[in-house]
């Protein structure tokens, strides 16, 4: 995640597509179709180039992470 907030501050586009392409794996782990669906699109955006709205898709991305961290630490918490 770090490494994809560091890319994008830069503009780093083919970091920044090879970090989402990273993140996206560990995120299909979890089986989070809509997540996957945004950072699958991030990294197709930044693998073309196209920076336009990428702020703002980030922030989308970083609150549908938060929400997968809250999910699978609610599960934690049953066991």
């Amino acid at each position: 995640l770090a490494r994809v907030q560091q890319a994008a501050a830069a503009r780093d586009l083919k970091t920044l597509a090879f970090a989402l392409h990273k993140l996206k794996s560990s995120v299909n782990i979890f089986h989070s179709g809509p997540l996957s669906t945004l950072l699958s699109e991030l990294e197709q955006r930044a693998t073309a180039g196209d920076v336009q709205g990428i702020d703002s898709d980030l922030t989308h991305m970083d609150v549908a992470l938060r929400a997968l961290l809250c999910e699978i630490e609610a599960l934690l918490s049953k066991t």
